[in-house]
């Protein structure tokens, strides 16, 4: 055979293995975007988290939309809080999920899924075998309606006071608020300064406090006790920044019962003892939204 016509062959043999090798890319292509595209339609949907034998709450759910967009519902005590998602499924792999917070774009997760039997399984330990992550643990049921979805509302408001409050960021010291309650005229009597020395062993040595700046405020509708360091009244809390004061905002309304009432109000907290009546109470609340904003 003349060498060019060999020559001509291996080129016609070799063009027929990368034809095939195109194909084969291209079905396997087609096959993981169809892929992709069945787990996006059976993964839409409203999912609530089922209760596994070692759980007590069921306030925890995702309204997983086609546009790309996912709202999570979770909470505890009849506290539900809603953040928000961009996601995708991995354009490598089709059960796993890519999401991204809609609030804070450095907030990247991934979580492996598995639709069976009518029934979600999400898991974000990457880890996990499927088995793992098909247990009763990590089971969503798909619903038209959340069992607390009477929460919802509430929540909504929530979200939107965050929002609002992360914009706040108040400069004045918490002396200065406290005489700004007294000038609408709230009951304040005796101001008790809080510094390094005075707050060693009390408010500043709390969980984040050495971040803030604090002051003591009496309540004169409020019997005294005549041996007490502090008056009995409230405190007004002064962070850095609105998510330290978050932070410490939701320590106190999970893990301290004796705080009495604590209102927020971006990077303030006002503290009111429960020796104040809950009607009194709202008075220093309204009083810090008209101060702090």
């Amino acid at each position: 055979m003349p060498k060019q016509a060999k020559t001509v062959k291996i080129r016609k043999h070799e063009s027929k293995w990368i034809g095939t090798f195109l194909f084969v890319l291209l079905l396997f292509s087609l096959i993981m975007t169809g892929c992709a595209q069945n787990s996006s339609t059976a993964i839409s949907g409203n999912w609530e988290k089922t209760v596994a034998p070692n759980q007590t709450s069921n306030l925890t759910g995702y309204v997983i939309a086609d546009d790309g967009t996912m709202t999570l519902y979770t909470g505890y005590d009849q506290n539900l809080t809603i953040t928000d998602y961009d996601w995708h499924i991995d354009k490598n792999n089709p059960t796993l999920l890519d999401i991204d917070s809609r609030t804070n774009q450095e907030e990247h997760q991934q979580a492996w899924f598995f639709i069976a039997d009518e029934c979600l399984y999400l898991c974000f330990d990457l880890k996990a075998t499927r088995t793992d992550v098909m247990s009763a643990e990590n089971q969503y049921v798909k619903t038209d309606r959340f069992s607390f979805s009477d929460l919802i509302p509430a929540a909504e408001l929530a979200k939107d006071k965050a929002a609002k409050d992360a914009a706040i960021n108040c400069t004045l010291t918490p002396e200065a608020i406290i005489l700004k309650l007294k000038d609408r005229g709230l009951p304040v009597g005796t101001v008790l300064v809080y510094s390094s020395d005075t707050g060693e062993e009390h408010l500043l040595s709390q969980p984040n406090m050495h971040l803030a700046k604090a002051a003591r405020f009496e309540d004169t509708t409020v019997s005294q006790d005549p041996d007490a360091t502090e008056p009995i009244g409230g405190s007004v809390e002064v962070f850095t920044n609105y998510t330290l004061a978050k932070q410490r905002y939701d320590y106190l309304s999970v893990f301290d019962e004796e705080a009495g009432y604590t209102y927020h109000s971006g990077n303030v907290l006002v503290r009111v003892d429960h020796a104040v009546t809950s009607n009194q109470a709202v008075q220093y609340e309204q009083a810090l939204y008209e101060i702090v904003q």
